[in-house]
């Protein structure tokens, strides 16, 4: 078997429940400590978006009017290509503009992942819901008391630390 098996190694060695906390965790720190919690407990997808904020972008035309310039059924035009929406764009006595072509999906938050990736199953909701900045600073802050008991878990059961 592969993956996280935390429920089933808690059935079969009950003695190990209290150290499946670690999983994830060396010596240098819980893997991806501060990006995987603020990912988790964010509402940002995997490209740094909130659902709705435009992702990716063409260029387009506005006319004189103000308007975008479309096509027979009223969709915008856009070209990929900066200079091929000047050319449109000079002929028109129009002005190039950026079109968003693409959107961010977003995501839920997960805040049981967040606790999970921090090692901080008290940690609220409204702890984990705060800026990037005071999430990190919050994490940083924590991380030297949380690697002083993964020591004297790791300890516990017998490794050289």
């Amino acid at each position: 078997m592969f993956g996280c098996l935390h429920d089933e190694i808690a059935e079969a060695m009950p003695m190990l429940k209290p150290f499946i906390k670690w999983h994830l965790t060396s010596s240098d720190g819980p893997l991806h400590y501060i990006e995987n919690t603020i990912f988790f407990a964010g509402d940002r997808d995997c490209w740094g978006g909130r659902k709705g904020e435009p992702r990716s972008f063409k260029f387009g035309v506005k006319g004189r009017n103000g308007k975008p310039v479309t096509d027979k059924d009223g969709k915008p035009l856009h070209w990929r290509s900066e200079e091929d929406a000047q050319t449109i764009a000079h002929q028109l006595g129009a002005e190039v503009v950026e079109v968003p072509v693409l959107f961010h999906e977003g995501k839920e938050r997960e805040f049981d992942l967040a606790r999970s990736a921090a090692v901080w199953p008290e940690a609220t909701d409204k702890e984990l819901s705060v800026s990037k900045e005071e999430l990190t600073k919050a994490l940083k802050k924590r991380l030297p008391k949380l690697m002083k008991e993964f020591r004297r878990d790791m300890e516990e059961l017998g490794f050289i630390y």
